[in-house]
């Protein structure tokens, strides 16, 4: 008996280790397929509802929670809905929306000729879908933030309140180093920029990930980067009168605080904020400074143009 019990401890102990081994072996292969993983898992535990909208070119793959009024979350390039987790879940008092945007995540689309013009009309189509009953509030970051001013030129009516958080749509020219890395120098800079203050410290092959897939970098193949000229948003912004919050990272140096005060300067009804000591991507570097700012700022809206600290 006492045999049998041991071999048993001895077994149970060796499939433990082979897990731990598997799960190491993973991570250390595909580090950030995992952390993506873990993130949409996430939204899930938190009490999403992962849903697919059907369009012509393919599907859109997005998480629903909770009632009251329609509140959307919009990823920035190369990221994905679960990037949202730790903030998305603190707001039950809305309809809250999180959306892989098309070409991302797990929105995948099947038609190779669809271009960045038509990944915005299904954009539209899909928000559309949630502003029938009550105007929207859209937070986008970076790509979302300026996908989220397009759709409100485009449907002002459908728009009661934006939040840009690090928003792309301006001319600018990104430093490379921060989104192509070439050595591990250049990574831990840009794990800064998106992270900021509080960036992990991410051991060496991690960084080595970081480097080769920004030599194999899906980005410049996606959608948003076919597109015959880039129509960028300098001379269309003074249209936009929704009211819209500007919150910028102050260690944000892929879209840097300078380009905050441009937009705030441009748009009519703005108010910059800025997060101190966070990032490009505040949702993953410093989620309870977003969540404290957006509580701010979903509660009272702009009604003048303003800036703040």
């Amino acid at each position: 008996m006492r045999r049998r019990l041991i071999q048993l401890l001895i077994a149970t102990g060796a499939v433990l280790l082979i897990c731990v081994i598997g799960v190491l072996g993973l991570l250390w292969a595909r580090p950030f397929e995992v952390s993506q993983w873990y993130n949409r898992s996430a939204l899930e535990s938190a009490g999403f509802d992962r849903q697919l909208h059907d369009h012509d070119h393919g599907h859109i793959t997005f998480f629903e929670a909770g009632t009251g009024p329609p509140l959307v979350f919009v990823h920035g390039l190369s990221d994905q809905a679960g990037s949202w987790h730790e903030v998305a879940a603190e707001f039950d008092e809305f309809k809250v929306i999180v959306v892989d945007l098309p070409d991302h995540g797990k929105s995948p689309v099947h038609d190779d000729a669809i271009d960045a013009a038509t990944g915005l009309d299904v954009v539209f189509e899909f928000l559309d879908g949630f502003a029938d009953d009550e105007p929207l509030t859209l937070v986008g970051n970076s790509l979302g933030g300026w996908i989220s001013m397009e759709y409100a030129l485009s449907r002002p009516n459908r728009v009661q309140h934006l939040v840009a958080i690090g928003s792309a749509g301006l001319h600018h020219q990104v430093d490379a180093s921060l989104v192509n890395p070439t050595n591990r120098d250049e990574a831990r800079q840009m794990v800064h920029a998106i992270f900021g203050d509080d960036a992990p410290d991410f051991p060496g092959f991690i960084l080595d990930r970081l480097i080769e897939s920004g030599e194999d970098d899906g980005s410049a193949d996606s959608i948003w980067s076919r597109r015959e000229r880039v129509d960028y948003l300098d001379d269309r912004i003074h249209q936009l009168h929704v009211p819209t919050d500007l919150v910028w990272g102050t260690e944000d140096r892929i879209m840097p605080m300078e380009l905050g005060h441009r937009f705030h300067d441009k748009l009519p009804n703005s108010t910059l904020h800025s997060l101190d000591g966070c990032g490009h991507v505040p949702q993953l570097g410093c989620p309870d400074e977003l969540v404290h700012k957006l509580r701010q700022v979903l509660t009272v809206q702009p009604t003048a143009p303003s800036s703040d600290s």
